[in-house]
């Protein structure tokens, strides 16, 4: 019984411990590799049979398990095939993605498509450019990187001629220390080969991109849970800020997101009937509030009902060298960034303080510190803090020209238990106006409406811990508006409708995600339109009520007015027999998926079979 059971331990460890290696290196799940392994089992065992009687009990149970591994793998990849990709039926987002020069900043290969994986090629779709650029890519000590984002871009529709590496080391790794001088490999140099590594040539080579591209729309990863996000976000800020003193009339659109926050890191929860939207996970360091993000919908061919047979999937699995398919299982229905509003005042402001460095006010930075190598320190110095002994602890903001200003927004420090709670505003000849700061350190925008402002003055006159300060303080002359108008119909639940499946009593209610300039949901402000005469919606007050039979599927559509603003949709009400087939295989395939592909898979990995035989013979 117990050589039945080490015979056993073997099958199961030799195929785990084989199929990591060949995730490490990139490749995941080929059969004829199992088949291999249980072969070469079987063979031991027989030869063992010389030696000894053969077990022929333990050889059909490695055979008997194969078998059944194989099938189940087989039927995996054959469902697969059999779920077709989600039809891309939507054509009302021009005025989001249509016409614009995209600027995409990322740390690493992979960072890309966790932060606008889908959104590519919404953008392409609608006749726009994107210009990729990695700053974290040495081509001597991750040379890989090159090809894994040159693969993906060109399998996107993206030139390599827009593809930009700046050549940089990273920081987990210590490539600072190793590696002095920017490289790229032989077919793509770097950006600026040969230079010098340094905050200030990284900075540099930021703004000299942005400033050469003048792209109409910036995007780049924020503060996520890795040391070179953090160094790329915060000196991408500082390059957008450099930018925006030295050209005065350019107002690009600044979005940031995140690639972990929202991705990488976030919930396992792809396998749904229907795709759900993106949900909140904390992050130790939140500049923006989660109710005040931006949706961006994704294109829907992207998105299937296998997971192991949708287009997210396939580019996922081009990153080889970070095993990120393990991680598809996270993608969602949308993509979350907030807007930093670009038309601030105060950009070429004279600032003088009563104390502390009072140049942090208006140079765009929310966060920044010295040693981004600890990534648990919090960003701190990117604040104006008074010194604790200054009891004025007033900051005297001189616009260059003379302006109206409709409101502030002021920024605390990321530190939540270090704010600044209430201050005082005075503008050139009015009393001053005190102001609580919001308590959760979020943005605080204050309403101010001030004509022909030459200047004003804020005092901090509450406060809680030593390193209190602000972070950044804008003035804008116009009321807050959304750069974006669209609308995207969701179910009750939120989540962005694609190809949806309406409930089994073939009757469910939606609603309309509208941003910016888009009216609400209302028979007034909308028509649609349906191809199938045998389903119907209507608009009831702010909902959508649409009914579809049994084995019936339409395409309904939304449109404004006018059609400036439209969205379309795929309903369909399967059969019960197609209810089940989905809900069977999407649970097979996320055992398969857990068992060789996904997070636990590498977890299994862990239980060693030198641990296991080692075990054993401490038993004898």
């Amino acid at each position: 019984m117990l050589s039945i059971l080490l015979y056993l331990i073997l099958a199961i460890e030799i195929t785990i411990l084989l199929d990591f290696l060949l995730v490490l290196f990139g490749h995941h799940f080929k059969l004829r590799w199992y088949l291999l392994c249980a072969l070469l089992l079987s063979i031991l065992l027989c030869i063992n049979g010389f030696f000894h009687e053969i077990n022929w009990v333990a050889l059909w149970i490695v055979l008997a398990i194969t078998a059944f591994m194989g099938t189940f793998c087989l039927f995996i990849k054959y469902e697969a095939h059999c779920f077709k990709s989600f039809e891309d039926v939507d054509n009302g987002k021009r005025e989001l993605y249509g016409g614009k020069r995209v600027l995409v900043v990322v740390p690493h290969q992979d960072d890309e498509i966790n932060l606008l994986g889908g959104v590519f090629e919404e953008y392409l779709k609608y006749g726009s450019e994107i210009f990729p650029v990695y700053v974290i890519t040495n081509g001597i000590a991750e040379p890989y990187r090159y090809a894994e984002a040159i693969a993906l871009f060109k399998h996107i529709g993206v030139s390599e001629a827009n593809i930009i590496f700046l050549g940089y080391g990273s920081l987990i790794h210590n490539d600072v220390d190793k590696i002095k001088l920017t490289k790229g490999t032989n077919e793509h140099p770097a950006y600026n080969e040969g230079q010098q590594y340094s905050r200030l040539n990284v900075v540099k080579d930021l703004m000299n991109v942005i400033t050469d591209l003048c792209p109409d729309v910036i995007i780049g990863t924020d503060y996520d849970r890795h040391v070179d996000h953090h160094y790329v976000t915060a000196l991408l800020d500082e390059a957008i800020g450099r930018a925006l003193k030295q050209e005065e009339t350019y107002k690009p659109l600044v979005l940031k997101g995140y690639a972990y926050r929202t991705t990488w890191e976030s919930y396992p929860d792809y396998y749904k009937t229907n795709i759900l939207s993106t949900k909140y996970l904390y992050n130790p360091v939140e500049t923006f509030k989660w109710n005040e993000r931006l949706r961006l919908p994704v294109a829907a061919h992207m998105m299937s009902r296998s997971l192991m047979g949708s287009e997210i999937f396939r580019q996922y699995a081009i990153f080889k060298s970070q095993g990120a398919v393990m991680r598809a299982i996270r993608y969602n229905s949308d993509k979350i960034v907030w807007e930093r509003n670009t038309n601030s005042l105060l950009y070429d402001a004279e600032i003088s303080v009563s104390s502390g460095d009072g140049t942090k006010l208006n140079d765009f930075m929310l966060y920044d510190k010295t040693d981004f190598h600890d990534i648990d320190t919090l960003p701190l110095e990117g604040a104006w803090c008074p010194l604790p002994d200054d009891v004025k602890k007033t900051a005297a903001i001189k616009l260059a020209k003379p302006s109206n200003v409709k409101y502030l927004v002021l920024y605390n420090n990321v530190d939540k238990k270090q704010l600044v709670r209430k201050i005082s505003i005075t503008f050139d000849g009015h009393e001053p106006k005190e102001y609580e700061l919001q308590s959760d350190g979020f943005p605080t925008y204050i309403d101010v409406d001030m004509q022909n402002v030459s200047g004003f003055e804020i005092k901090i006159l509450e406060s809680t811990g030593e390193d209190a300060g602000l972070t950044e303080v804008e003035a804008f002359e116009k009321e807050k508006t959304n750069s974006f108008n669209y609308i995207k119909i969701v179910n009750q639940n939120n989540d962005f409708v694609y190809d949806y499946w309406i409930n089994k009593k073939g009757k469910e209610l939606f609603s309309l995600y509208s941003v910016g300039e888009a009216p609400s949901l209302l028979a007034s402000a909308y028509t649609l339109n349906i191809d199938n005469t045998k389903c119907s919606a209507v608009i009831q007050e702010d909902k959508l009520n649409v009914a579809c039979p049994k084995g019936e599927r339409m395409k309904l559509t939304i449109s404004s007015i006018g059609n400036k603003y439209s969205d379309t949709i795929v309903v369909y009400n399967p059969y019960l027999y197609q209810r089940i087939w989905n809900s069977c295989c999407q649970h097979l395939e996320s055992i398969f998926y857990d068992l060789f592909i996904g997070d636990q898979h590498r977890k299994a990995t862990t239980l060693s079979l030198l641990w296991k035989i080692r075990r054993l013979k401490n038993k004898k």
